[in-house]
């Protein structure tokens, strides 16, 4: 099955030329304006800190799902220590394994290994993957260390990078500019969490902005017209005193913060942001989700079939599916040990099919064309 396209659906560009004659055979899709959607990828991170990370891909055409995909494709290979992100665009797909360090460039259509750019050795400032974003020929990659980083998708070689804040997250690219939350993890324990975001302009690879958000900021979503941002808040209790919750937040022209509503995960597309809300604590809390229309700003609960402990929401804007991945429960806690699972649902959240994935579902991107 030929496979084209990017994960996440930001700004999208229009083809300049079209074939002049039948001479000049089809054109090439465009990866920067996917049009047909066939599926999605599953990256689990494995158990903490060993090897055992892996790819899988739901086909939306045959309802099925292929598991491990890189191990059986390069010969029993492991992706690394902790698979972080990734990205589907033109002819391959784009892997951040954030402790061992390296971006994984696979081959679309066989999953083979063409290379493994180790971060350490790029000469370029940036290592330790978070996220990925992909437009105009570039994959950008968000840097732990406090960098966003540039991949040349033709030479295979990152280039460029530009210091943002402490500890970078989940990026999104918005009308042309990529939004980089400065979560400052890394200082949680000491009661210090950020409160700052980066506008970077990915053309000259410069921070155009820094501004201000609630603490703890740690991924921004667009729905092409809105910026959106979860904020983690902090990790104290409900009731003590500094308490700040986890919580989605709508951005305004001015890069102004309006709290939606109190969140744990999130994903935006078609119009509408659906949200779930599962509050840290000593026990699990029973989740609840909602749908947030962005043009009328209506909240309409919904109640997803067959969700144990949501580890990630995406929506396919183009197959017009939502995407929940969760973990497996191990009495009343969740088992970051066993594989987990993945939800393919309608935008009307009714279910479509549950697929078997591997141990810790960490990242969900799409196979446009």
């Amino acid at each position: 099955m030929k496979k084209f396209g990017y994960a996440f659906i930001g700004a999208t560009l229009a083809l300049a030329f079209t074939a002049c004659s039948s001479d000049d055979g089809p054109t090439p899709p465009d990866p920067d304006a996917p049009t047909v959607s066939e599926g999605a990828y599953v990256l689990n991170q494995g158990s903490f800190q060993g090897p055992g990370g892996s790819l899988n891909v739901l086909d939306y055409i045959t309802s099925e799902t292929a598991a491990d995909v890189f191990r059986n494709a390069n010969g029993g290979a492991s992706l690394g220590d902790t698979p972080q992100c990734g990205v589907a665009y033109g002819s391959h797909i784009y892997l951040g394994i954030y402790v061992s360090d390296v971006i994984q460039i696979v081959d679309r259509d066989s999953y083979k290994l063409q290379k493994t750019i180790r971060l350490s050795d790029t000469g370029v400032d940036g290592t330790q993957p978070r996220s990925m974003v992909a437009t105009g020929g570039y994959v950008y990659i968000s840097m732990y260390d406090g960098y966003v980083a540039r991949l040349d998708t033709l030479t295979m070689k990152v280039d460029k990078s530009v210091k943002v804040g402490p500890n970078p997250e989940i990026m999104a690219l918005h009308n042309g500019k990529l939004y980089v939350p400065n979560s400052e993890g890394s200082n949680w324990q000491t009661g210090v969490y950020g409160k700052t975001a980066s506008e970077v302009d990915p053309a000259s690879m410069t921070v155009t902005r820094t501004f201000d958000v609630p603490e703890n900021p740690s991924e921004f979503y667009s729905d092409g017209g809105r910026l959106f941002l979860m904020s983690r808040g902090n990790y104290k209790q409900p009731g003590e005193e500094g308490y700040a919750s986890s919580a989605l937040y709508s951005l305004d022209s001015d890069l102004k913060p309006s709290k939606i509503a109190d969140a744990t995960f999130a994903a935006a597309g078609n119009g509408t942001i659906y949200y779930m809300n599962q509050p840290y604590g000593a026990t699990v809390t029973e989740p609840e989700f909602f749908m947030y229309e962005i043009r009328t700003g209506a909240k309409t609960q919904f109640f997803p079939a067959g969700i144990d402990y949501t580890s990630g929401m995406a929506v396919d804007v183009i197959g017009r599916k939502l995407i929940i991945t969760s973990y497996e429960m191990n009495g009343q806690y969740p088992s970051y040990v066993t594989p987990g699972y993945a939800n393919v649902y309608t935008l009307d959240c009714s279910l479509i099919k549950r697929y078997p994935i591997g141990v810790g579902p960490a990242c969900i991107f799409f196979n446009n064309k």
